[in-house]
């Protein structure tokens, strides 16, 4: 009787932003996705890796507003992702997010996505049929500001015509890029 229990005081953080097709129209029900994991072997050791971290997802109200509230663990860097159907990803990267954070991603344009179609070939100009390869288009230049990262898109080279299909590029300047785990 009398006893009092101690309740730990969790300090939440919060990212929450607003998301708006071409022309200022709200993107309504796009899928938000963030992901957390260790960020170094010296934070584990000082602060220890959760046992229960559940990445954090949510999706933009009618407005094209979000917010997603985490309890942050100190071991960790995180990722936060969105994407609709038919425009392209938008992405951020944070080294870490302290316990009490607010950040406010403001308003973003989603973009409609552009198309690279190519096929791999030789220095001779031969398609390098029958290896697989990946293919990635990374943005150059969006990743410059309060943990806005570069997005990039990627597809498997088809082995038997060496031809790629990117889908939803951000219609900037990106760089090709190209990965054989043969070749390095």
């Amino acid at each position: 009787p009398g006893r009092s229990r101690r309740i730990p005081f969790v300090h939440l953080a919060e990212i929450g932003g607003r998301y708006l097709f071409p022309g200022g129209a709200p993107a309504s029900g796009v899928p938000i996705g963030m992901h957390g994991w260790q960020a170094n072997q010296e934070r584990v050791l000082q602060f220890g890796e959760p046992e229960d971290w559940v990445d954090p997802q949510g999706e933009t109200d009618s407005e094209g507003r979000f917010v997603l509230s985490f309890d942050p663990p100190r071991a960790f860097q995180f990722t936060l992702d969105a994407k609709a159907p038919g425009h392209t990803v938008a992405s951020w990267r944070w080294g870490e997010v302290l316990p009490g954070a607010k950040l406010d991603l403001g308003e973003v344009e989603l973009p409609v996505g552009g198309t690279i179609d190519g096929h791999m070939v030789d220095a001779d100009g031969n398609p390098l049929v029958g290896e697989h390869w990946m293919i990635y288009a990374r943005t150059v230049g969006l990743g410059e500001f309060d943990g806005r990262d570069d997005s990039q898109v990627m597809d498997s080279v088809d082995s038997g015509s060496a031809s790629f299909h990117l889908e939803d590029v951000w219609p900037c300047q990106v760089e090709l890029s190209a990965y054989s785990h043969v070749a390095n």
